[in-house]
């Protein structure tokens, strides 16, 4: 009897001893569970990189941001190996409103009339002839000839030039492309503009000569010059700047300047187009980084100055810091509002 107890007794206990080892095995396998669970959660999340980490990051292809003006885009700023090269897409009305230039659109448009006050072009012939004056001293014929000095684009010499610019670029008209086709697209845009406002300067300076005699050939020889010029592309490097609080703790401000070259006219000494070196600066103050979607494509950055997020990447743009600022980030105490 005693050692049957035993048995029994026994075979409780391994029951028992049973029952708990399942009850804990089973009480372990949600924890790992959820475990999975956090980390898919968490790899979902928006990743935080600061504007100079996400410039600097190595990168085996260029990174593109846009200057924009409402969706318009402004000027193309190519990234790559810490530089910058910069094409200008702006379409300004004064200079680009005419794709071809004829002798009789020449005529009643532009001799003998202020068409340059808004500071565009010269004031060559109208300083000379009082006015429209000179509008009866030029006729149609001769402009025409002047102009076909010019026509070869069509090859046609038929004294009418035909200087095709393409499609201002927009957030929309790049969303669907690929870096190459936008960068192939800012090239030939800027190319087109800047071909356009070369060959209508020519044109007016022939005019200038027949109209006062003064020998214009040098300054026309000089333009051929500048368009060469300034189509030759030369990278630039970028600084980052952040004005942190008191304390070091925080960022007030960051501030990105682009040394660039733009073809700009010359209405003090000059008179004419000539390459001017400037200064692109895009800032930001109070966190207003940009975050708007175009036709499913997100863009980010600054207020005024976006790049396209890639497919699968969702970052969200920060400040850098005093302390894990890259090396290229500057520290300034003065405000960008104190500078102006």
């Amino acid at each position: 009897m005693k050692k049957r107890n035993k048995y029994l007794l026994i075979g409780v206990t391994f029951l028992a001893s049973t029952t708990i080892l399942l009850a804990c095995s089973n009480t372990s396998k949600p924890s790992t569970n959820t475990s999975h669970s956090q980390e898919k959660t968490s790899s979902a999340k928006t990743k935080e990189v600061s504007i100079g980490n996400y410039i600097n990051q190595p990168k085996t292809a260029p990174q593109i941001w846009y200057e924009i003006e409402s969706e318009k885009i402004k000027g193309v700023y190519v990234f790559e190996d810490n530089q910058v090269t910069y094409y200008d897409t702006s379409y300004e009305a004064a200079t680009n409103t005419e794709t071809t230039i004829s002798s009789a659109q020449f005529k009643a448009d532009y001799v003998g009339k202020n068409v340059y006050s808004t500071g565009q072009h010269a004031q060559g012939f109208i300083d000379s002839f009082y006015g429209t004056d000179s509008a009866e001293k030029i006729s149609e014929e001769m402009l025409t000839d002047i102009i076909k000095k010019y026509d070869t684009e069509d090859g046609n010499a038929d004294g009418v030039i035909d200087v095709t610019i393409p499609d201002a670029l927009t957030l929309e008209s790049i969303s669907a492309l690929s870096d190459d086709e936008i960068i192939e697209q800012a090239k030939a845009f800027e190319k087109a503009s800047t071909h356009k406002q070369i060959i209508f300067e020519k044109v007016s300076l022939a005019l200038r000569q027949l109209v006062d005699g003064k020998d214009t050939t040098s300054a026309i020889n000089k333009l051929t010059e500048i368009e060469n010029q300034y189509n030759q592309k030369v990278a630039s490097v970028y600084q980052l700047k952040i004005l942190p609080d008191e304390d070091l703790a925080e960022t007030l401000e960051e501030t990105l300047t682009i040394p660039i070259k733009k073809l700009s006219y010359d209405n003090v000494i000059d008179y004419t187009y000539v390459i001017k070196e400037e200064s692109f600066s895009a800032h930001l103050a109070y966190s207003q980084f940009a975050s708007e979607s175009v036709d499913d494509v997100k863009y980010i950055g600054f207020p005024s100055f976006v790049t396209k997020q890639k497919d699968g990447e969702n970052v969200t743009l920060v400040y850098d810091t005093y302390d894990l600022r890259p090396d290229n980030v500057q520290v300034t105490s003065d405000s960008v509002d104190d500078e102006e």
